[in-house]
């Protein structure tokens, strides 16, 4: 195919990847939040950026006195660790999220083509502004598809975006339950809308991105993780009802570090069981509307916990399971909504002396439904969703024997990836990493990781904004 810009591209042979060394309408906007709170663009991600950046444009457009540099732009699309409510997002449920100070990091210079390069991933990314034309004759990388579908999507949106230089650097690992491919998106899409100078609602740019990672990925994926990127705030979570396109931002309270211990089994979702899942929770919603005993219903997410023993009946027992654990999971996502919203409450008060032990207990009894809440929904997506995998199994279970632990789940799609733990302020990185040295030294968990496991870690969450302009 021939390229629509007049830029001199250069042969793909000749690319190597560089070394390492409240919302009326979404536009990219610069420090959101106070500026306590305002993301930061790391020194040492901005050095690599700014040499990648000079070196792709080396590369596709050896001209380089036509390219102004001086126009540089940068944005951050931060990764999320799901507190508790998965496999809820695409049955209509509830989720709540929590962005984190992890991030996808892209440097851009305006072009009239799309050209873009990942301090992780191979290969170049070459196409046309509305990702319907390969530029030259690079092929297309896996990864390029997500950006491929964004600048789709965003074009079929009437947005159309505009073309880009960009250098790709991010601090989320993949495959590990912590939404890399969503924070991708996110970061393109912003960055795509700001070089345009488009907007579009939050809700509209998680709808475009979610369905770029379906149509251009293959992953029946949820919205949950492009919302938590979009939306997020520091110092709080995100409760979303997906069915309702409605979110609230929930206080977090300053008692716990939020540890995420990536277990080293990487998984595609693609490749696992996720599509299969999803599969059969259609196949479940639509038996229940044609056995009708309990009324109609839009998605499982309709179904009460009263109504829950009914509307299993008429249901395979595989069946009966994923809509179990649905029903259930929503009531847990809601409580421990409630929970949190209390604790930040009583952590704000200043008791005089008298009322000191009695509002100790109030916060004790907190933690003690949070840690059952927690472990009940991690001991659902095992026996109800079958998306357990010994290793993170192990973690859960071990954690609860650790100085610190509060309570513990597996988070994100499942079948490996991480989980997430709450701890006392304080305590999150002695206990993961004892937890890490545990796995590291048990034959069984090290044999059953795969051969794809890299050497487990772990970080200790801290709240964060939503996708800006830096």
């Amino acid at each position: 195919m021939q390229s629509r810009s007049d830029e001199t591209i250069a042969p793909a042979s000749s690319f190597s990847p560089p070394s390492q060394a409240g919302y009326t309408g979404y536009r990219a906007s610069r420090g959101r939040g106070s500026v306590g709170d305002s993301p930061q663009l790391p020194v040492e991600i901005r050095n690599y950026l700014d040499g990648a950046l000079s070196r792709l444009i080396a590369v596709v457009s050896p001209d380089r006195t036509r390219v102004d540099r001086s126009g540089v732009r940068f944005f951050r699309a931060p990764g999320r660790v799901n507190l508790i409510g998965d496999h809820t997002d695409y049955n209509g449920g509830l989720v709540l999220p929590m962005a984190i100070d992890l991030a996808v990091f892209l440097a851009c210079l305006p072009s009239r083509n799309v050209f873009l390069i990942s301090r992780r991933e191979p290969g170049l990314v070459a196409l046309a502004p509305d990702g319907s034309q390969a530029v030259s004759n690079y092929s297309l990388p896996e990864w390029g598809r997500y950006v491929q579908g964004v600048l789709v999507e965003l074009t079929e949106r009437g947005r159309p975006p505009k073309g880009f230089y960009g250098a790709i650097a991010s601090q989320i690992p993949p495959g590990r339950g912590l939404s890399s491919s969503a924070a991708l998106e996110v970061a393109v899409a912003t960055a795509a809308l700001a070089l345009a100078e488009l907007s579009l609602s939050p809700w509209e740019l998680a709808e475009a991105c979610r369905s770029a990672e379906q149509r251009y990925a293959g992953v029946a994926c949820g919205i949950m993780d492009q919302a938590i990127s979009i939306m997020g705030k520091a110092g709080h979570a995100l409760l979303i009802d997906t069915a309702r396109k409605s979110a609230e931002q929930i206080p977090m309270p300053e008692l716990f570090d939020i540890v995420a211990i990536d277990s080293g089994v990487r998984r595609s979702l693609a490749e696992a069981a996720y599509n299969a899942r999803r599969q059969e929770c259609a196949s479940a919603l639509q038996m229940l509307n044609k056995d009708g005993r309990i009324g109609k219903i839009d998605t499982l997410s309709d179904i009460t916990e009263e109504h829950l023993n009914e509307a299993t009946k008429p249901l395979p027992a595989i069946l009966a399971k994923r809509v179990r654990h649905v029903v259930t999971e929503n009531v847990r996502v809601r409580k421990v909504s409630e929970i949190l919203r209390e604790l930040y409450s009583l952590y704000r008060e200043s008791p005089d002396p008298k009322s000191a032990r009695v509002l100790q207990s109030r916060v004790d009894s907190c933690l003690a439904k949070l840690r059952e809440l927690l472990e009940d929904s991690h001991t659902s997506l095992v026996t109800q969703y079958d998306a357990g995998h010994p290793t993170t199994n192990f973690l859960v279970e071990q954690a609860a024997h650790e100085p610190g632990y509060i309570g513990a789940r597996q988070t994100g799609a499942g079948w490996g990836g991480s989980v997430v733990i709450f701890a006392k302020k304080g305590t999150g990185a002695d206990l993961a990493r004892s937890l890490i040295q545990q796995i590291t030294r048990n034959p069984q968990t090290r044999n059953i990781a795969g051969p794809d496991a890299t050497a487990p870690s772990f970080h200790v969450c801290k709240s964060s904004q939503g996708a800006s302009e830096l």
